[in-house]
């Protein structure tokens, strides 16, 4: 039995291989339920189009992009910070109101749990990209 070490919560934990593949099995379904959009509007961001969002601290310039049915992002603020939602939401776990992008297992493991409670507060449907274009310009401080 081969054990992963990981800091949760300030504390070193130990799991196993298995225990840490079905982390990653839960978190690639999450990535699929939740909607990119809805996560980046309930975490501050303003939309400027239906793919294109802003956060001014820190500065992020996130655009949206759908490949095979999963939505990707890319920040143009930081060249290494895209990828799918849980990549997102652990580059933002290593320090609060910073982007960090790491590919560490317990930020891994991190993500999910946040995604896992996001999911349980917000049940939403994937928002209506006219419902974001009509957001967008309502955003009357920012225009492109």
């Amino acid at each position: 039995m081969i054990e992963v070490n990981l800091m949760i919560n300030g504390k070193i934990t130990a799991i196993t291989n298995e225990v840490y593949d079905e982390f990653f099995r839960i978190g690639s379904a999450l990535s699929s339920k939740i909607s990119f959009e809805n996560y980046l509007l309930n975490n501050g961001f303003i939309p400027l189009s239906a793919r294109l969002f802003l956060k001014e601290n820190p500065l992020q310039l996130i655009r949206l992009t759908k490949r095979n049915g999963q939505t990707f992002y890319k920040n143009f603020e930081h060249d290494d910070d895209k990828g799918d939602l849980l990549d997102f939401i652990r580059n933002r776990s290593v320090r609060r109101d910073e982007v960090c992008p790491n590919k560490q297992k317990d930020t891994h493991v991190s993500a999910v749990v946040i995604a896992q409670k996001f999911l349980e507060q917000n049940p939403q449907r994937r928002i209506k990209p006219r419902v974001l274009r009509q957001l967008a310009m309502n955003a009357t401080k920012y225009k492109i």
